[in-house]
């Protein structure tokens, strides 16, 4: 089960890495993942395995921040991970803290702080949407910005893509300016839905690529999950980045949406060749050609005999977590959102320099001849149908759950794999981290932390840092020995860590009134 934290809780962000005496000003991470890879390896060395705001026994102070530079204030919760960038640091939260607006209703916000001393800079208020399917409100705003120079884009928890001028604010000359805004809602007409547990991602901006930029939308199921109202909207929308206007669009889920848009591009170059990569919301993989919208190659996460229900217990999934590219290979795995629970997942390595159906399985009726596609299972074998291996498939390898459900596998996730040093690291819902081998999918070693993760991990150097939903930052060696599964150290944070719990050098998490270190 999970559990929210109370909504009387504040939030922090705090710098770590800065324990050194001269400490050297870290690269910029200017986006959800730090690059179009959306990898989340960082290039700091030396990460810590200690730090803690404040030690506390009843009301009494017993000792003060250590490792941390600076801790700001944020809403009740806080979905969006940071992005940093010209010495500023962006942050997506709600209104729900003391302030001018914690009395005002519900609000979505975009903070920025400035990175020297946690001051802050500035903020965006979004108002919520009527709507609890479209915007819970409590949520606040999910995602992350993009900041290339003196330009954000972000977008917002109403849908709209919002276009900000932030070079008064990086020269300490003024505040931003707002250059143009887009809202999908009217614009593409789309059934707007977000799953009322979370979690509530709005898309969070790629790198740009020719003078655009990449915006997956939120078009989604009925309220009662039982139907696609608006098959014909577009979930993935190519646009100008300099005045936000439409050049291609693209709704290749059609009927077959299990639940909403949730995942973000991921813009690469491989093998000479640029593509926009998106997991989409009928539980395929998909590459575009990012100049004309032409589909490359798309690949189905799930088992052809896999079937849909609510309530956990089936095994077709959707895409929640981002693919993420290393070494010319695409990486992503399955899951569904935290309503639904554990459940069998699937992590898969595939070769994108392919084209066309490059699933695993092709779906075929009695006489062989193809099936259409269906939303809730592609086949039936009580009608005759079945599946049968693809001649063309770019699968290179996959990591499956186990037949004992309580033993090492792939289960459901919510989160992005990080890869670095030939390991990929994959969380999921039930609690394991597991370390596998990125050519092979060799699984090395796996950790159960007994508690669910929701978090994407963060690679810095030789270190792995995964947060769960017990508040509790586990920190592990990234090495292949499985002698080495158990953490480094735990940190205790003291509330859950949610989506995603890091990046670079800030960690978000919500802090308790007495929170307990080590």
């Amino acid at each position: 089960m999970f559990r929210m934290a109370p909504t009387r809780l504040l939030l922090a962000i705090t710098i770590q890495f800065l324990l050194a005496q001269h400490a050297i000003r870290g690269a910029d991470w200017p986006m959800l993942g730090r690059d179009g890879t959306r990898n989340g390896v960082s290039s700091e060395v030396g990460g810590p395995t200690a730090w803690c705001v404040e030690e506390r026994e009843g009301d009494r102070l017993l000792r003060g921040p250590h490792g941390i530079r600076w801790s700001a204030p944020l809403g009740s919760m806080t979905f969006s991970s940071p992005v940093v960038s010209d010495g500023l640091v962006w942050i997506g939260t709600n209104n729900q803290r003391p302030g001018v607006r914690s009395g005002e209703g519900q609000y979505s916000v975009l903070e920025c702080f400035r990175a020297a001393d946690g001051k802050q800079a500035y903020e965006y208020v979004s108002p919520k949407l009527p709507e609890r399917t479209q915007d819970a409100g409590w949520y606040g705003l999910g995602s992350s910005p993009l900041v290339e120079g003196d330009r954000l884009w972000v977008t917002t928890n109403r849908c709209e893509v919002l276009c900000l001028d932030i070079g008064p604010l990086i020269r300490g000359a003024g505040t931003p300016r707002e250059l143009w805004k887009l809202d999908m809602l009217k614009k593409f007409d789309i059934n707007l839905h977000f799953p009322i547990m979370g979690p509530p991602r709005p898309c969070s901006i790629g790198p740009s690529w020719n003078g655009r930029i990449f915006v997956t939308l939120g078009n989604g199921v009925s309220g009662d999950y039982a139907m696609v109202p608006k098959p014909a909207a577009p979930s993935l929308v190519c646009l100008n980045k300099d005045t936000g206007d439409v050049i291609w669009k693209d709704n290749s889920p059609g009927m077959n949406i299990l639940l909403t848009q949730l995942a973000d591009p991921s813009i690469v170059k491989i093998r000479n060749e640029f593509q926009v990569i998106v997991p989409q919301s009928d539980g395929w993989i998909r590459g575009f050609n990012p100049d004309s919208g032409e589909k490359l190659w798309e690949f189905d996460i799930n088992a052809k005999v896999a079937s849909y229900k609510l309530g956990g217990r089936s095994d077709r999934n959707y895409l929640l977590g981002n693919a993420v590219v290393y070494e010319d290979r695409v990486y992503i795995a399955s899951g569904r959102d935290m309503q639904q629970g554990e459940g069998p997942g699937r992590l898969v390595c595939i070769d994108p320099t392919k084209r066309g159906d490059v699933s695993s399985e092709l779906a075929v009726d009695a006489a062989g001849r193809p099936l259409p596609r269906r939303r809730l299972q592609a086949v039936d074998p009580k009608q005759g149908e079945k599946a049968i291996p693809n001649p063309n498939s770019a699968l290179v390898w996959e990591f499956a759950r186990s037949p004992d459900p309580f033993t090492d596998g792939m289960q459901r996730t919510c989160a992005t794999v990080a890869i670095a040093k030939g390991l990929v690291i994959a969380v999921d819902l039930s609690g394991q981290v597991h370390c596998l081998n990125a050519k092979t999918g060799q699984p090395y070693w796996h950790h159960d932390m007994l508690t669910a993760i929701v978090a994407s991990p963060l690679i810095v150097d030789d270190k792995v840092y995964v947060g769960n939903e017990d508040g509790v930052m586990s920190v592990f060696q990234l090495v292949a020995d499985p002698k080495c599964a158990e953490p480094l150290a735990t940190i205790p944070l003291g509330n859950p860590l949610c989506e995603p719990s890091l990046c670079q050098r800030y960690v978000v998490h919500r802090q308790s009134k007495y929170p307990i270190c080590r």
